[in-house]
């Protein structure tokens, strides 16, 4: 990937970082709240409930090591999830008054801002993509659930943006826009405390562990080894090596009368050939 490529997806994937969507969402509950209590409770819960699965399997992992069996999986993108619930209800705010097709496009371009966060933490390599998959459909299913919710609430008792909600928006997103929240850190500590360990599981360890039973699983289907026909039918005195001088090989056809096949000596010489049918025809 080239300097720009990488540089462009990291400038998407900042405006899904905590210290973005934090604020951003403070914001969102508090206009709400002037017009629509009930509603910003009711979207406050899914962003508990939103934050509180992703930091469980973070610190599930972190902690004990626990994880999807066969799955590179060490916890939701907290991205993903966060971003595919915020930026839409952003999206739902803003349209709050206007015309039908914008209360249907505005939301849509947040989803699509969330799933182009989504695809740059694979593009990062920040995660893998059943964390980044399986984050998007948790945070996108909540905002689904607030969408279907708010619906008449965008017409009825939610205020309407005019230029005073984009100028507070604006404010986190001055404040916070290329900065690393250290949410890892924090669940990293939070994890050690709860299990005991003195230090996080990591990706590193779940890659070994996957290392190692690769290596146990092809070893354990791996088939004997089967011995040769040559040496199975030839009698210890009669085995020789390929690189044998001629009268050795002469020395060696006088002794095969023992074995219950014929074999020429083409391969060295006059060659090694097995006549199994014939000898099965003859014994």
């Amino acid at each position: 990937m080239s300097m720009t490529v990488a540089s462009f997806w990291v400038s998407v994937t900042d405006f899904g970082d905590t210290a973005v969507l934090l604020p951003l969402a403070l914001v969102i509950l508090v206009w709400m709240g002037l017009g629509a209590r009930r509603l910003a409770l009711f979207w406050g819960s899914l962003l508990v409930a939103d934050i509180a699965l992703v930091a469980l399997t973070k610190i599930a992992y972190m902690g004990w090591g626990l994880h999807p069996p066969g799955i590179d999986f060490t916890g939701l993108s907290g991205h993903s999830a966060l971003s595919m619930l915020i930026w839409p209800t952003i999206g739902v705010l803003l349209s709050v008054g206007r015309r039908r097709l914008w209360r249907l496009v505005m939301p849509l371009l947040g989803a699509a801002l969330s799933l182009a966060i989504a695809i740059s933490r694979l593009a990062t390599d920040a995660h893998t993509p059943p964390e980044v998959a399986l984050g998007a459909l948790w945070g996108g299913g909540l905002a689904l659930t607030f969408l279907y919710s708010c619906w008449h609430e965008t017409r009825l008792s939610l205020p309407r943006p005019g230029l005073l909600l984009p100028l507070i928006l604006l404010l986190p997103l001055a404040l916070g826009y290329g900065r690393v929240f250290p949410s890892m850190q924090v669940l990293a500590d939070v994890s050690c405390l709860l299990s005991g360990h003195a230090k996080p599981y990591t990706r590193t360890d779940l890659e070994r562990q996957f290392q190692q039973t690769t290596q146990e699983h092809l070893t354990s289907v791996s088939p004997p080894a089967m011995p040769s026909m040559v040496s199975f039918c030839l009698p210890p005195a009669a085995r020789f090596s390929i690189g044998a001088s001629n009268a050795m090989q002469q020395s060696w056809v006088s002794n095969t009368q023992a074995c219950p096949f014929e074999l020429d000596a083409g391969c060295a010489g006059e060659g090694v050939r097995s006549s199994l049918v014939r000898a099965l025809g003859t014994e």
